[in-house]
């Protein structure tokens, strides 16, 4: 269906392909900053999404589905709100300090097995990957000078941040091997949302300084 909605509805483009110039990109700090912080929301999400129905099951389906819209669901209902403010958040420190200890607090909570209070805790994980989602995935078109850099920062952002992500859910799953507690599958998301919101505090105004210098 995607793919008839596409070709049906999509205008046609005979433009080409932007050029990347891979060594450039790899050598470019602003790539790495920028993959960094979309690596530890993905980490975060992506841990709390696997482990998180383990720690609630014995609560029932209903439970367990309810948890999953906090996770899931509502804060995307929130965050749509970003479209009516003239604010650009996702070149603001504050938006990714605020986002990272928001699911380093909802983490820390289901690491300490608040199951009573899953929703909530959900939700603030939820929200703080969802906030470091959206704010992340703008500054590549925000930061190139042109459509090459941009799709260049584009395939390092999402090449390194989804395969790097998948280290907090394997790493997850080795503690709770190790220590035979589901609880302890929160500490790498706990990490990767304080991680998150100590990138976050350097890289926006690193990234803003770099754009200014290189637009003289």
């Amino acid at each position: 269906m995607g793919v008839v909605l596409w070709t049906r509805l999509t205008p046609p483009d005979s433009s080409a392909a932007p050029q990347i110039n891979p060594g450039a990109i790899a050598r470019d700090p602003r790539a790495w900053q920028v993959a960094a912080l979309f690596t530890f929301q993905n980490l975060v999400y992506y841990t709390v999404a696997t482990w998180l129905p383990f720690l609630v099951k014995d609560r029932g389906p209903a439970y367990l589905a309810t948890t999953l819209l906090f996770l899931n669901l509502f804060p995307i209902l929130l965050l749509l709100a970003l479209a009516l403010f003239r604010w650009q958040y996702a070149l603001s420190t504050g938006f990714y300090v605020t986002a990272g200890l928001l699911a380093a607090a909802g983490s820390l909570g289901l690491l300490l097995g608040l199951t009573e209070f899953a929703w909530p805790l959900a939700f603030m994980v939820g929200l703080g990957a969802g906030a470091a989602f959206v704010g992340s995935v703008a500054l590549p078109s925000l930061l190139a000078s042109n459509e090459s850099e941009a799709a260049g920062f584009s395939a390092v952002m999402f090449t390194a941040g989804y395969t790097l992500a998948f280290a907090g859910p394997i790493s997850a799953g080795a503690l709770v091997d190790i220590t035979g507690q589901v609880e302890m599958a929160f500490w790498p998301p706990v990490a990767g949302g304080i991680l998150m919101a100590v990138v976050g505090s350097l890289a926006p105004r690193l990234l803003v300084r770099r754009r200014a210098a290189a637009s003289r």
